[in-house]
């Protein structure tokens, strides 16, 4: 009997070491997981690549209905496949993508002339290495004629043969978002945050597959197949056909709705940069009373604004996407009865030519 009490006890002791054992691994394992997951997820708010055009302030912290944006895929070599255009409309659960190919003509800015796009990626990091972003951007702002400054550049290893917009929701892609900062940098370059794509890939899962719009612009008529001076092929643009379905399908819901009447003044010795300007604001939406020359010229450019409540606007946010140099003013005297006039300066002649004229 005692002998069969002291194994007992010496059961019960054992158990109680290997229990008090296995509730210090788990205490120590959520501890771990736990620490190298706050550990991984640090700077997760931070954006991912850092341009030099990021210093300046564009927009509100209004929480967005729409959400548009560019990105560019290139291959292993570091050229550009493809560009795409793609809205997300989180209030009616869409998204509408329109791919451009590499053979693409473009007109760049800064005075770099036709391209095709497959070179963008290459010519952005030779004029500027520390601001490929700016040089692209405006690229594809004044090819599709609507501006954003969220832009992703994707290298196409990881992307494969799925669109973005599935890659991004994907279970693995939110998972290394999260946790593996390196694979993002090495992967992605964005002025976007890991948090603000992971929540964007959220969004983007909850949107039905019927809900999803992809258009080739190759396949779509806009574009027409011609050779250049050196046999290639390349495509020609036809603007009228690309502006049509870009006022249909990518139109902001904020700025039909706001309905300012807007006056674009072109306050350089360059022709034609008002209506460049004037195309931007009407495909997204915007409502263009007039446009005109003015006889002075000026050196930067001005948003005349009639009321205070134009700041807070999807407009003036819109604008400033096109020019996001331009100074904000405020004046009840404007010379018209818009709502907002753009004065376009010198500033953005030297964007589309290269020279400040």
């Amino acid at each position: 009997m005692a002998k069969n009490k002291r194994s007992k006890n010496n059961f019960k002791k054992v158990k109680k070491r290997i229990t008090t054992t296995l509730v210090i691994i788990g205490l120590i394992s959520t501890i771990g997981v736990t620490g190298y997951g706050i550990w991984a997820a640090r700077n997760i708010l931070q954006p991912i690549s850092i341009f030099a055009s990021d210093t300046i302030s564009i927009g509100t912290n209004k929480e967005e209905s729409q959400t548009l944006l560019f990105v560019v895929v290139l291959d292993e070599n570091q050229y550009a496949k493809q560009a795409e255009l793609i809205m997300i409309n989180h209030k009616d659960s869409s998204i509408k993508q329109t791919v451009i190919p590499e053979d693409t003509m473009l007109h760049l800015p800064y005075g770099l002339n036709e391209f095709k796009l497959k070179s963008l990626y290459k010519i952005a990091k030779m004029e500027n290495p520390q601001n490929t972003f700016n040089l692209i951007d405006q690229t594809l702002i004044e090819y599709f004629g609507v501006s954003t400054q969220k832009m992703i550049i994707v290298n196409n290893e990881h992307l494969g043969e799925a669109t973005f917009t599935n890659w991004l929701q994907s279970p693995q892609t939110i998972l290394k978002m999260a946790f593996d900062e390196n694979w993002v940098k090495d992967t992605l370059q964005t002025n976007q945050s890991r948090f603000e794509l992971i929540k964007l890939a959220r969004s983007i899962q909850n949107i039905p597959d019927q809900n999803t719009t992809l258009l080739k612009a190759e396949d779509s008529g806009m574009l027409e197949e011609e050779k250049a001076l050196d046999n290639s092929k390349i495509y020609i643009t036809d603007q009228n056909k690309l502006d049509t379905y870009i006022k249909k399908s990518f139109q902001t819901d904020a700025i039909l709705e706001e309905k300012a009447d807007i006056v674009i003044e072109n306050s350089t010795k360059t022709q034609g940069l008002a209506s460049k300007v004037s195309r931007i604001v009407t495909n997204s939406g915007g409502v263009v009373i007039e446009v005109k020359n003015s006889q002075n010229v000026q050196e930067q450019s001005l948003i005349t604004i009639s009321d205070q409540k134009w700041l807070e606007s999807a407009t003036l946010q819109q604008i400033q996407t096109t020019l996001p140099s331009a100074k904000i003013v405020t004046s009840t005297e404007t010379s018209s009865k818009a709502d907002i006039v753009i004065t376009l300066g010198s500033d953005y002649s030297e964007i589309i030519t290269g020279q400040a004229l």
